[in-house]
């Protein structure tokens, strides 16, 4: 149980910082505001079962929605994949796989892989995370000035 509830210190901190980027003119009064949590929640955390697994093992789902980071975190998704291009193996969809083999010649000795990846971003690890936006700092560089 928790005693003190510590979503009342990231909420002063988040419009703090909030504040500062707005007369920094980071962001626009529109955005300070949609970006301000006036009261928030501490995450919550929930059990699924794997009903297709042995044991029926459980999988644990924790739900920020209504934190205090929760709407800054969708603005910043937002800004950072609007800034890194997309890799060129990139497929959206299995018919746009389809078209990009047409009048492709595959030999004896290649095999083609198609893996459908969902959620992936919630296992990256934070070193692999933090390596990729180094090596696609130039697409993001204008950015740094927010993080201080």
């Amino acid at each position: 149980m928790v005693k003190k509830n510590p979503a009342i210190v990231i909420e002063r901190n988040l419009n703090n910082m909030l504040k500062k980027w707005y007369q920094k003119g980071f962001i626009s009064d529109k955005e300070l505001w949609s970006l301000r949590i006036p009261s928030s929640f501490l995450p919550k955390a929930y059990a699924l079962p794997k009903i297709h697994k042995e044991d029926i093992p459980f999988r644990i789902i924790v739900s920020s929605i209504n934190t205090a980071l929760y709407s800054l975190t969708g603005y910043l998704q937002d800004i950072i994949s609007e800034n890194i291009l997309l890799a060129k193996s990139k497929i959206k969809n299995s018919f746009e796989f389809h078209n990009k083999l047409i009048g492709m010649t595959i030999d004896k000795i290649e095999i083609i892989v198609s893996l459908d990846v969902i959620s992936l971003f919630t296992n990256v690890p934070l070193d692999v995370a933090l390596d990729g936006l180094v090596r696609r700092w130039n697409s993001i560089k204008h950015i740094k000035e927010w993080i201080h």
